[in-house]
């Protein structure tokens, strides 16, 4: 088996893409058939829920926080929000809404000291929380 295992020759053969990560010593799937459905059917049943996938990703496909720098929740944000004024009557509305709340929640989190973060990441966060409370609010 070692480094290239068949089952990762026969996806890859097909299309898929994998990443070596050193932590973890693995290769990692880096969902090129997700972001392919999307782009395919932006539009139809596949687009959406390749979508709502890629929101409950944070929009991270790396396997290593390389796609948002650790912060897929303002992904999520900007691309949710997008979607909501695009498809206001989107069968998947309330689960947009609800991972857009997720991520609210993940700054009100980091502005009070939550997470991994650093003191001076925090202070940019603690700006945001207040809003992201009333925006989390309202979804």
């Amino acid at each position: 088996m070692g480094e290239s295992p068949p089952i990762r020759k026969q996806l890859e053969a097909e299309g898929a893409v994998f990443e070596w990560r050193e932590l973890g010593g693995v290769y990692v799937y880096v969902h090129t058939w997700l972001r392919e459905a999307l782009k395919l059917d932006p539009e139809g049943r596949a687009g959406e829920l390749s979508f709502l996938t890629l929101m409950e990703l944070g929009f991270e496909t790396s396997g290593a926080c390389a796609d948002q720098g650790g912060t897929g929740f303002n992904a999520v944000i900007r691309e949710g929000e997008a979607y909501l004024q695009r498809k206001p009557a989107s069968g998947l509305r309330a689960d947009v809404h609800f991972l857009l709340g997720q991520a609210y929640g993940d700054i009100v989190v980091l502005a009070n000291g939550g997470g991994y973060s650093a003191d001076e990441e925090r202070a940019e966060y603690k700006d945001k929380g207040q809003s992201a409370v009333c925006q989390g609010e309202g979804n």
